[in-house]
């Protein structure tokens, strides 16, 4: 399980880093935002408390139908650690007209550390059919 190099390492708090590299590694899939959590958040966008984190991304429809199930069976064991796994339909909204049709948003957020959440995602990835990118 490697790092995506194409992820902006300057952006991408280093407590999440490693599902988001799972994430992008599925295809159809693409991470628009996510935080680590902070004690002090400063003047970050939309951060997350220390002991939190969260990932939106966005998900072609097409491969929605086994994407998000694997996610969810992947997380299922951590269902107490994780507070809110479901399409952002306020995000849709928000960005209707940026977005090509055919994709929904989603938001993955937990109290769970992530490197926890992206090993299991990873390893139901292994155990199914499809191919990811590195």
């Amino acid at each position: 399980m490697e790092e995506d190099p194409r992820l902006n390492r300057k952006t991408i708090d280093a407590r999440v880093k490693l599902l988001v590299s799972v994430l992008h590694s599925i295809p159809g899939v693409q991470t628009v935002s996510s935080c680590g959590g902070h004690k002090k958040p400063g003047n970050r966008l939309n951060p997350s408390p220390y002991g939190e984190f969260y990932v939106d991304f966005i998900c072609r429809n097409y491969s929605s139908d086994t994407t998000i199930p694997l996610i969810q069976k992947a997380i299922c064991p951590y269902k107490d650690k994780i507070n809110d796994f479901s399409r952002w339909l306020e995000a849709e909204e928000m960005i209707q007209g940026k977005m090509k049709p055919g994709y929904t948003v989603w938001h993955l957020e937990g109290t769970e550390h992530p490197n926890i959440i992206a090993i299991a995602i990873y390893k139901e990835l292994e155990k199914s059919n499809i191919d990811t990118n590195p």
